[in-house]
């Protein structure tokens, strides 16, 4: 009588080798390797993409960080800070901080809320205006080579497949006003 010898899995490989064949709710899809998740090449992008914006940002001395909030305070006449922080995707403490800094730097101004004496209302000044304006350009020359060689129907495509992941992860949300 002839017995087959199967290799021993541990538990692990046994676990892995079943997540790389379960999709998600149960679908038959399997779970992509690293080579194929989206998710993770979107964030690699992002670190090349603000690494090379800062390097190209030094002589101004500003941050990405610095850069959100502008970016969003140019957008709109006030924010408050949970708007800020939520919009920016930084931390609610940390944008407190920055604030502060921004404030003495004179980018910003704060003042009090006339509906809800608890809330700060921030306003973006000449002078944060100003340091936007010369960042924008810096940050579209970085986008421009990061398009570089790409179709418009290409990257209309990766927006409409990363909005559609968003939506489906439930953060549809994260487009509209806050207000």
């Amino acid at each position: 009588m002839n017995t087959v010898v199967k290799p021993l899995k541990s538990k692990r490989t046994e676990r892995s080798a079943i997540a790389r064949t379960v999709g998600p709710r149960g679908s038959k899809r399997p779970l992509q390797g690293v080579s194929q998740n989206v998710v993770y090449w979107a964030r690699q992008l992002e670190i090349l993409y603000d690494r090379q914006f800062m390097t190209s940002m030094r002589p101004l001395r500003t941050t990405i960080s610095i850069w959100r909030i502008l970016l969003w305070l140019q957008d709109n006449d006030c924010l408050a800070v949970g708007d800020i922080a939520a919009r920016s995707h930084i931390e609610r403490t940390v944008v407190c901080r920055l604030l502060d800094r921004m404030e003495a730097d004179g980018l910003i101004d704060r003042t009090e809320n006339e509906s809800d004496r608890r809330v700060r209302d921030i306003r973006i000044t000449a002078k944060g205006r100003h340091l936007y304006q010369r960042m924008r350009p810096v940050r579209d020359q970085v986008y421009a080579r990061a398009i570089e060689n790409i179709e418009p129907t290409q990257l209309e495509l990766a927006c409409k497949v990363i909005t559609k992941m968003i939506e489906n992860l439930g953060g549809g949300d994260v487009m509209r006003p806050f207000r």
